[in-house]
C-alpha cells in the first residue's frame, strides 16, 4: 500500500510535469518571433560596414536560445544555436570582419531544421 509521502511525490512529480509542458508548449509558440529576431539581427550584419553591437546582440539571442532550448529538451536546436554561438563569440573575440556571413546563413537554415525536428 502507498504511503501518503510517496503519494504525495507522485502528485508533486505530476504537477511539475503538467507545469513544465505548459512553459514548454509557451515557448515554443515564441519561438517563430524568436527566430524572425534572430534572422533580422543577422541580416543587419551584412550593412557596410558589418554594426558590432548587432553582433553582440545575436550572440546574446542565440546564447539564450541555446539554453533554454536545452532546459525544454530540444536537443539539435540547443546543438545548433551552441554552434552558432561559439561562432559569434569567436567573431567577436577575433573581430567581426572575420566573420562569413554566408556561413550565418546557412547556421540560420539548420536552426530552422532542428527546430522542425525537436517540434
Amino acid at each position: 500500500m502507498p504511503t501518503n509521502d510517496s503519494v504525495n511525490q507522485r502528485e508533486g512529480q505530476a504537477l511539475l510535469d503538467s507545469v513544465h509542458e505548459e512553459l514548454r508548449e509557451s515557448f515554443m509558440q515564441s519561438m517563430p518571433a524568436r527566430l524572425t529576431e534572430i534572422r533580422r539581427i543577422a541580416e543587419s550584419l551584412r550593412q557596410s560596414p558589418p554594426d558590432a553591437e548587432a553582433l553582440q546582440a545575436l550572440h546574446a539571442e542565440t546564447h539564450r536560445l541555446a539554453g533554454t532550448t536545452a532546459v525544454y529538451g530540444l536537443k539539435a536546436t540547443s546543438e545548433v544555436a551552441r554552434r552558432f554561438n561559439r561562432v559569434l563569440r569567436d567573431g567577436i573575440q577575433s573581430g567581426i570582419s572575420t566573420l562569413n556571413l554566408d556561413h550565418l546563413q546557412a547556421f540560420l537554415l539548420e536552426l530552422d531544421a532542428a527546430l522542425r525536428r525537436d517540434a
